[in-house]
């Protein structure tokens, strides 16, 4: 544990990667509220060496090593990377020495998606717009993003549109009177429309506030819930239970839509083909247990596709990744086309499968791993597998140059095995 002070108190730091002091004086004003008595520490500081803004992928990559060694020079516990372009946070995270790095873009979209079904972000350029879109889609988030649109200041607002119709427009300025809601399922709020009046408006009143969201196909969709909405229908709600969540666990309903979770925080109104009363129980997602030896074929005795698999699901497990060392061997087209039918019509939970590297099938490898169903290639490194060992350097790289995908090793020095091997057989 590192502490950034005599006393021991943990301390938290905040880094605005950039090098703009009125930037970091407004974000040190903003954490005020979170100093509470007897919680950690939080400092705010600022790059010097960084751009006054990050308005672009070059501002963005032009931190990364800064912002490295400022968490290197640091003892703090944890370090918030202060920019929603959350930049050079995933070098951060190796130079951190095991300490949390957080950004808050990464935090704050994490956050989101136990609030709605969709979110969307308010940038504040369009380089802005673009970097956020790049960073949905390598969290792999895209089905679930409404879009990220540019804030424009002093536009005019205009009058709201009758529900359901498209405008070409941008959206408003999200501004103090946007209030965020948990009840529509489509996301964040962009904007909210039509200011409150004492008077009328071309006739009409305009004292009642609408609220709407943009979705990506460019419609609105109200924040009250409607009955047939299909977005507000699940297959399976789990209601009462605590789920279980990256970010920690909170007392939030769930709903499922085609064999996936689809929305965490599911409002009141939605409804479903099946409801699970979840009160007292804990909630977690299906787990992947990337080790698994089911034995089969070749030792039933031990196991089977069908023991392991149930076994599997009674634990929480919803995929396993079986290894190749069975007998015979998963090593080439053949087997493996053969193991994947097998499997089909055995298994209680999905199944990847591993397939052996070995000095005989070297040049299929690059194609082996590919095949539907491969979740990567196997080596033995060490005699306990000795059919399928690959104990020599040189066949060792010829598999790691085989492919593009990651290989997993059963990493042993069979050299220094066998040497070792007497002291052991007394």
């Amino acid at each position: 544990m590192h502490h950034g002070d005599s006393t021991g108190v943990p301390r938290i730091l905040v880094i605005n990667p950039n090098a703009s002091r009125a930037v970091t004086a407004a974000i040190d004003a903003a954490l005020a509220p979170l100093r509470l008595a007897g919680g950690p520490a939080i400092a705010v500081t600022d790059l010097p060496e960084g751009p006054v803004s990050i308005a672009s992928q070059q501002d963005a990559d032009s931190v990364v090593m800064p912002l490295a060694r400022r968490i290197v020079a640091d003892a703090a516990d944890a370090f918030v990377s202060a920019c929603f372009s959350d930049p050079g946070l995933h070098t951060a995270r190796e130079v951190a020495g095991g300490r949390p790095v957080m950004g808050i873009a990464e935090w704050g979209i994490l956050r989101a998606l136990t609030l709605g079904e969709r979110f969307g972000i308010v940038a504040l350029s369009e380089g802005s717009v673009r970097r956020q879109r790049r960073m949905v889609r390598q969290m792999g988030l895209g089905e679930r993003f409404a879009g990220s649109r540019r804030w424009r200041r002093g536009r005019t607002r205009r009058r709201a549109q009758p529900f359901g119709t498209a405008s070409s427009r941008r959206p408003e300025p999200w501004s103090s009177a946007t209030t965020p809601t948990r009840s529509c399922s489509a996301a964040p709020a962009w904007h909210r429309t039509g200011p409150p009046s004492s008077g009328p408006s071309g006739g009409r009143s305009s004292s009642r506030v609408s609220r709407r969201w943009r979705r990506p196909s460019g419609r609105f969709c109200s924040d009250r819930p409607q009955r047939k909405d299909p977005a507000m229908h699940y297959e399976l709600l789990i209601r009462g239970g605590t789920c279980v969540t990256p970010w920690g666990t909170e007392a939030i309903d769930l709903g499922v839509r085609d064999g996936r979770i689809a929305a965490l925080a599911v409002p009141a109104g939605a409804t479903a083909e099946a409801v699970v009363d979840a009160a007292g129980l804990h909630v977690l997602p299906g787990l992947i247990d990337s080790h698994v030896h089911l034995r089969d074929p070749g030792d039933p005795a031990v196991e089977t596709i069908e023991t392991g698999t149930r076994a599997a699901v009674l634990g929480g497990i919803a995929t396993l990744f079986d290894m190749p060392n069975t007998v015979p061997p998963i090593a080439d087209t053949e087997r493996l086309a053969w193991k994947r039918d097998y499997v089909a019509g055995r298994s209680w939970c999905d199944i990847g499968l591993y397939v052996a590297g070995t000095k005989t099938n070297l040049d299929a490898l690059a194609a082996l791993e590919r095949e539907p169903g491969v979740c990567a290639v196997k080596v033995f490194a060490g005699s306990s597998t000795a059919a399928l060992m690959i104990e020599d350097d040189v066949h060792l790289e010829r598999a790691m140059r085989a492919g593009h995908r990651r290989i997993a090793f059963h990493s042993e020095d069979e050299e220094r095995l066998q040497a070792r091997k007497p002291l052991f057989s007394r």
